[in-house]
This record gives C-alpha cells, structure tokens and sequence, in this order.
C-alpha cells in the first residue's frame, strides 16, 4: 500500500466515523429513516477505506453487497460476513425516496429496532475492517 493509498483511505475512515456518530445522534433524535441510511453509508466508507488502503481505485460501487464483493478478492473474510452486513443496502433507497415504500413516506416506515440493528451492523462493519487494516 502506497502513502497516497493510505491518506485517501484514511480520509474514508475518518468520514465513516463521523457517518456512524451522526446515525447514533439521529437514533436519539427519533429520525429512525436517517439513522438506517447512515448506518448504510458507514458501511459503505468503512469498506472504501480498508480497498482504498489496500490499492483499489475508482470505486463507483455504492452498496455492501458490491463493496463486499470487492474486498474478498483481498480477504476472504468479508464474504464470510457479507450476507449479515448486506441487509444494510435496504436502506439505501427505502430510506430516502417517498415512491420506494407502500404506504407513507421514509421518515414514517421505520422505527427504534430497525435503526438499533442498523447501527449494530455499521459497528460490527466498521470495528472488522479497523481490525483487517492492523492485519
């Protein structure tokens, strides 16, 4: 991993750390749509730190799923753990979009379990991945 690598991928930490603050200050907030959504992008920036600092470039995947699949190539453990994490891609679109729910709109359809769990994840995401990066 080159020092350049390094810097981009620990400016992707670092923006998923403030993602996952800001999904456990919405859990607080009741704003249960946002903090599942942010929850998601923690994720996704944990997973674009640990490619970034491993040399991958050009990352234009969005989701755990694509990031997952990515990283597997590099360590076989995120395939391991992917199908746990991959629930957080629900919250990508369903989060934010008023016509991606049946009734109602986001901000309405989810709730304190579903935010709890999200954040869990995240957490669960982004602590494997600070491990992965000490490896």
């Amino acid at each position: 991993m080159s020092d350049l690598d390094l810097a981009i991928g620990k400016k992707w930490l670092k923006y998923a750390h403030r993602d996952f603050d800001d999904a456990k200050f919405t859990l607080q907030g009741k704003r249960y749509s946002l903090s599942c959504y942010l929850s998601q992008q923690t994720a996704v920036k944990a997973l674009k730190a640990y490619l970034s600092c491993k040399g991958q470039e050009k990352m234009d995947e969005k989701t755990v799923t694509g990031l997952c699949d990515c990283a597997k190539q590099l360590n076989p453990a995120f395939e391991e753990n992917k199908n746990r994490w991959t629930e957080l891609d629900n919250y990508l679109f369903q989060t934010r979009y008023p016509d991606s729910v049946s009734e109602g709109i986001p901000a309405m359809c989810f709730n304190d379990a579903d935010a709890g769990k999200a954040l869990n994840i995240a957490a669960e995401i982004s602590g494997f991945i600070s491990r992965a990066l000490k490896e």
